[in-house]
């Protein structure tokens, strides 16, 4: 009888020691390495094509839970963000997603719980305030240094578009990615008018390996951008076959693509459109006159456009007296409740 309690006992013994084997070595392991590659998925995807600029991400936690609260892009609302994820997720294979949505009068949001059969994967929110939304950029910073310190001064959020190959190309960059700027390529691009190009630009007949090379070159001067902007491209624009090869490019390098419409004649955004790159196009230019009171007048325009429709894009330059203005205003605006974005929030 002694005999068989204690066989008993040893079974029982072995059984939980392969247990604990089985769960250290096989199911733990296993566990894991599914809930890794599920964060590496959710963030892949959320990162490249619901935000594309890591700057709307306001905390992210990768270890344990994958925690992220994010600013919502302007083209969603709460339900197609969720259907959006909900697509884009559907590779993701025995995990379950529990959304919740709550708008109020001042904001919407929409949370996401991505649970595997093993544990919680992930934490998602995403949250959208309801002000009117302004997207400032500001053009062909790399020529001069003098103006670089407004990228500290000024603190209300614009992005710089930087003229790679420049003897401050490279310092506007550190920078503006210093002070939480967007930073975007002011792509060089042949204009219909004979004048003086950068050394490397987008000509018009050029074939289309040049263009994916050229440009493939260009963002890679410019370490921190998420997006590409025309740099005059009144006639490069205006050509179809051109414009494939570039937006290829930033397709392939998830980057959004704003068309600075230099010419009525272009087809920038609707080849962007038509080719999965998220795209915008400028409302607004601010400053063709250098002189304040024109600036000036200009934001307001700029800003009654954006109350009245929701968002507007404006694009003005790197010039002392836009941004002199621009230190006075911009405080001015936000009291009058315009919110000043980065552009990937009103990419469509």
């Amino acid at each position: 009888m002694k005999k068989t309690a204690s066989n008993v006992f040893a079974v029982i013994i072995i059984a939980a020691a392969l247990g604990a084997a089985f769960y250290k070595f096989y199911y733990v392991p296993r566990a894991e390495k599914n809930v890794d590659s599920v964060k590496k998925t959710v963030d892949s995807f959320v990162a490249g094509r619901v935000l594309i600029d890591p700057l709307l991400i306001i905390s992210r936690k990768q270890m344990g839970v994958y925690d992220l609260t994010a600013r919502m892009p302007e083209r969603y609302t709460a339900e197609s963000l969720q259907n959006e994820l909900e697509t884009g997720l559907k590779s993701l294979k025995k995990v379950r997603i529990k959304f919740s949505r709550v708008e109020t009068d001042r904001t919407i949001s929409l949370s996401a719980l991505i649970e595997t059969p093993y544990k919680v994967a992930c934490k998602l929110r995403f949250i959208k305030d309801k002000k009117p939304k302004i997207a400032l950029i500001l053009d062909d910073w790399g020529y001069k240094e003098k103006d670089i310190p407004y990228l500290a001064s000024i603190k209300q959020i614009f992005t710089i578009s930087i003229l790679p190959n420049n003897k401050f190309s490279a310092m506007a960059d550190d920078e503006a990615y210093k002070y939480n700027k967007g930073i975007m390529l002011h792509l060089p691009m042949e204009p219909e008018k004979k004048t003086a190009m950068e050394k490397t630009t987008i000509l018009a007949d050029m074939g289309a390996g040049t263009v994916k090379g050229d440009v493939s070159e260009l963002i890679a001067v410019v370490p921190h951008l998420t997006g590409v902007n025309n740099h005059e491209g009144s006639l490069a624009t205006s050509k179809k076959e051109i414009m494939i090869p570039v937006l290829e490019v930033l397709r392939d390098n998830n980057l959004f693509f704003i068309d600075s419409l230099t010419s009525p004649k272009t087809v920038g955004y609707k080849t962007a459109e038509s080719l999965g790159v998220r795209w915008g196009k400028r409302d607004v230019f601010i400053d063709n006159e250098k002189k304040a009171p024109y600036v000036k007048d200009q934001l307001n325009k700029l800003a009654k456009l954006a109350k009245s429709r929701g968002w507007a894009i404006a694009i003005g330059h790197d010039d002392p007296v836009t941004l002199s203005v621009l230190a006075r205003m911009m405080p001015e605006l936000e009291s009058q409740g315009i919110e000043f974005v980065y552009p990937a929030e009103l990419m469509r």
